[in-house]
């Protein structure tokens, strides 16, 4: 009888314990796994355009690369703020992102030979994470986006307003157009996908986490205006005009909750 009662007892010892190291929500991590994490991230972007011709019987699609691809920096950047809701395995959130846009081909014969401006981007990143429990997780993530252009406004002396987009320029068809709500539609919608790693950064109880993340956007909108004319004055209501490219960045994340009873166990 003591012997199965020892043995009984030795088998609750050895069941606890291994579901205490098997619970990925335990007392012995700095912050919860169910936080609120507040950031901001940074890097380089390389967006370009393709256009898509439907005027005759076979489409045309030709594409402008990012500038960045030529050597260029000046307008192939990005950067925002970023929140996060965390939970096993898996997270949501909400990012606001400043975006350059400088799409440029070298082909003489182009009908467009270049796109520039800033954009600003509202993400909601959906994120599944894998190996949490150890230093350096990654993470697949996808993310709708709704966006529209940095602009600002000019009131003339009669009160009439004019928006100019920030560094919103085109040279389409020979002719350089200033990028605004009479020449081109102010918003757009697209889908980001890619996949990045958070690695855990130990401030004594504290934690937070470096994040590097790689990614490309795919335009789902028609970015092209029916107002556009071309030089003899023919509207181009078929083309299609849409974002693609990469990007690459580099942020840290704090989380809001911390562990009180990490100090004291460890």
């Amino acid at each position: 009888m003591k012997k199965l009662i020892l043995s009984l007892l030795l088998l609750c010892a050895v069941l606890s314990s291994a579901s205490l190291k098997a619970q990925p929500i335990g007392l012995e991590r700095r912050v919860p796994l169910k936080n609120l994490y507040f950031g901001i991230k940074a890097g380089a972007d390389a967006l370009g355009m393709r256009y898509t011709n439907k005027n005759g019987k076979e489409p045309v699609t030709s594409y402008n690369p990012s500038a960045l691809w030529q050597g260029e920096m000046t307008g192939c950047l990005v950067g925002g703020i970023t929140m996060e809701r965390t939970l096993p395995h898996f997270s949501y959130g909400l990012e606001g992102m400043v975006m350059g846009l400088d799409a440029k081909t070298l082909e003489t014969d182009a009908a467009a030979k270049m796109d520039s401006a800033w954009l600003i981007d509202v993400r909601v990143p959906l994120r599944i994470k894998f190996l949490e429990d150890y230093a350096c997780s990654p993470y697949l993530m996808v993310a709708p986006c709704y966006g529209s252009y940095l602009s600002v406004f000019s009131v003339d002396t009669t009160g009439q307003v004019t928006t100019y987009v920030t560094n919103g320029v085109s040279d389409w068809n020979g002719t350089l157009v200033d990028w605004g709500s009479n020449n081109t539609k102010t918003h757009h919608f697209s889908l980001l996908a890619g996949i990045g790693m958070d690695v855990k950064i130990p401030i004594g109880n504290y934690e937070a986490k470096l994040r590097v993340e790689g990614a490309y956007q795919l335009g789902v909108s028609n970015l092209y205006s029916k107002k556009i004319t071309d030089p003899m004055n023919k509207p181009q209501n078929k083309v299609n005009r849409s974002l693609r490219g990469w990007e690459a960045t580099i942020g840290i994340c704090f989380p809001l909750f911390s562990n009180p009873h990490y100090s004291w166990l460890m």
